[in-house]
């Protein structure tokens, strides 16, 4: 039940990345698409596959 919320969150922010017209707002939701991500790997028992994700993807992506 919870991989499936996690799975359509995932969906959405990515949805919600390709469609929005302002790029401020498609980098803060591919970041929490990333943390989203993030999260279903620590739920698929990787957590350094998760870290990794969590610093590179959502973090220095963002940032940068």
């Amino acid at each position: 039940m919870v991989m499936n919320i996690f799975l359509f969150l995932m969906l959405v922010f990515a949805f919600l990345s390709i469609q929005t017209r302002m790029m401020r707002r498609a980098v803060i939701y591919l970041g929490v698409f990333s943390i989203v991500s993030a999260m279903i790997y620590f739920l698929y028992q990787a957590p350094d596959v998760g870290l990794a994700e969590a610093v590179i993807g959502s973090t220095l992506t963002t940032i940068l």
